[in-house]
Order: C-alpha cells, then structure tokens, then sequence
C-alpha cells in the first residue's frame, strides 16, 4: 500500500494549534490522491508528559481530519521488526559495539557521546535553557539535577557510510533543500549513539546481546517499519524542526536498501500567541476558521504569528445565513484554500471591523 504519514507525533492533550498542520497536510494529499492512504503516526515511548491520544484526535476531528490509519510505536511488532533490524544492521557492520566515552546525567535524560562537537552542543544549549544549567562552571540536567559525567562504557553505535544528496527526493519548500543536503553530507562517516543505558529505552535483544535503544532509533526507523509491513512511504510529512531527524530517518532507510519516499514536506513554524492572560482555548473557534489559519502557515512557507485575541473576533459568516457565524465544515470543501476563504468572507465585508478586515487581508491571495 502507498502512503503518506507524518513523522510520528506525540498527541498531548493540550497541543499548540500548528500542530495539527502536519496531519492536515495528509489529509489533503490523501483526499487529491486516492492511491496514496493516509497513516497517523504516533510517538508514545520515551518520557512523555501530558499525553491523550484520545484528546488530541478529538481535536482533529473537530478539524475534519479523520485518519483512517493509526501507527503507535508502542506497538508489540515493532519491538520484533526493531530487533531484526538491528541484527541486520550488525550483520553489515552498520552498527558495532564499542567501549568509549559517554556523557551523561543520572537519570538517563541527557546521554550522548563525548565528543568536542557534543561536548560544545552541550554548552551551547545551556543557552536555550532547556535540560542543562550551569553552575560553579560545571554543567548539570534540569530534570534530576545531577552533574553531567563522563564515563567509559560498551555502546552500539550506528556507523553512517558517505553519501551525496539523494537529488530524487523531492523537498518541499525548495527553500529548505539546501539546508537539507547540507545535513544529509554532514552525517558522512558519522557514529551515532543508538544505545542508552536506563529506562524508558526498550530492552532489545540482538545477535550481540541485550542492548536499551534509544527510543527515536525506533520511530526514526518508520520508514523501514513500514517497509517491512508491506507499505511503502511516497509522501512524509513533518516539521521542518525536525529536519536531522528526518535525515536519520533516510539514511536507515537507504542503510537497509528500503526506497525512499519521493516527497518529504518540511513544514513551516506556525503558531497563535497569549494576549496577556486570555486563556488559549482554540477550539472556541469554527473550525473551517482553524484549518484556514494552519492553510494559511503552509501557503506562506515562514513563521506565522496572530495573537489569540484577534483570530477570536474573526467571524466567518455562513453564505446561507450571513448572521450566524459557521461552525460547520459542511460549506467549505475539504480542500479548501486561504483564496476560497478570503472570497467567501469577502461577500460580506461590510459586517467586519477594521481589525477583522486586516487579519482577513492575510488570507488574500
């Protein structure tokens, strides 16, 4: 089976509204193209706050975005499918064990290996504020508060092999390509660290013994899993900030001779700002009004910003019953686009502030 599916995400309860533009995303594609069937993923393992799988599909649901196919990656067969990969991937020498330095804290949260380039990665992310705070000049993780160690330890280790820009994948938008080839030819004859030493990281067992592997080796892997499951990914969907692992996610693909999807959609920043203490409650709005603001982020390929309380004033009037705001999707067509929108809201200008009429503008082709 062809199909589009998005990197996996993970469906929190109360999730930013751009979000939802990656599954959106394929859901138009896979209602312009019905050879293609569109699959939700979704990323449940590893240390997770806040999940409800059923919330978040609710809300897509309010949306108009029903996926006929869900992918967990708590599923049991993909612990199976996971550990065969391996094993492959030890049998071609892809993936070796070796004693070297790791860096980690105590609970496991931050664990990579110890090399300069990590080790300033490091320190630089402390900027960001993230998992890491310094103190007295040494470096500690936010989450269990324990000073960041150097060890020695066994690891598995995925050995990238050289490769050039794959020029037949098709990246969209064309702005990000350079970006992304950029990446593709900085993991040449890289070590990546598939392994972990603690909980929540699976147990796998191999041909080399029981190894924890890193909880996004597994769904970095969907396009093998999928492979191996009889589907083939054409068509991948996820945000352009997770661009390195989209690049992880090809390299195993191409490392276990799986072909590789003809599109991958990077998706731009969008998002609806606080004004002061207004509580962020999306869901008040119509919802032909929310799949119009996250067509509205794609269509302009860059960050898009509108505080809440504006986008909540905009009122988009129902063409039978111009007084009563729509709250159905049944008027606007599931493939709708900002132009259509700004059109039909356009009849009716004369009942908009000069406020709406500027958010409204936004939408004009």
């Amino acid at each position: 089976m062809n199909i589009v599916t998005t990197l996996p995400i993970t469906p929190r309860r109360d999730p930013p509204l751009g979000l939802f533009l990656q599954p959106f995303i394929c859901d138009l594609i896979s209602h312009s193209n019905l050879s293609l069937q569109y699959i939700q993923s979704f990323n449940l393992m590893g240390r997770k706050t806040n999940m409800d799988t059923e919330t978040f599909l609710a809300k897509m649901k309010y949306m108009g975005i029903i996926p006929p196919q869900i992918w967990f990656d708590t599923a049991s067969d993909n612990i199976e499918i996971l550990s065969a990969l391996i094993n492959h991937f030890i049998a071609e020498d892809k993936i070796i064990i070796e004693k070297t330095a790791v860096v980690s804290c105590s609970c496991g949260r931050v664990e990579t290996l110890a090399t300069p380039d990590n080790i300033k990665a490091i320190k630089q992310s402390k900027s960001k504020g993230k998992l890491i705070f310094e103190q007295h000049n040494e470096l500690y993780c936010k989450i269990c508060c324990s000073l960041l160690k150097i060890r020695l330890d066994y690891v598995l280790l995925f050995h990238t092999g050289f490769y050039k820009p794959d020029y037949e994948i098709k990246i969209s938008p064309s702005n990000f390509k350079a970006e992304f080839n950029q990446l593709w030819c900085y993991f040449n004859n890289k070590k990546i660290l598939i392994s972990r030493s603690s909980l929540p990281h699976p147990l796998i067992p191999t041909i080399a013994g029981e190894f924890r592997i890193d909880v996004d080796f597994l769904w970095q892997n969907i396009i093998n899993i999928f492979h191996l499951q009889h589907n083939t990914v054409n068509i991948i969907v996820t945000s352009h900030k997770l661009m390195q692992k989209m690049v992880f996610a090809l390299i195993f693909a191409r490392e276990f001779g799986t072909p590789p999807p003809s599109n991958v959609i990077l998706l731009p920043y969008i998002h609806l700002t606080e004004h002061h203490s207004e509580v962020y409650d999306y869901m008040k709005l119509a919802p032909c009004l929310l799949r119009a603001f996250l067509l509205l982020g794609w269509s302009r390929q860059k960050k898009i910003s509108l505080e809440f309380k504006q986008l909540s004033r905009l009122k988009i009037p129902d063409p039978e019953s111009p007084t009563r705001r729509n709250s159905s999707l049944g008027n606007i067509p599931r493939n709708f686009n900002p132009s259509a929108l700004f059109k039909l809201c356009a009849k009716h200008s004369d009942k908009y502030s000069d406020e709406e009429l500027q958010i409204l503008s936004l939408l004009k082709p």
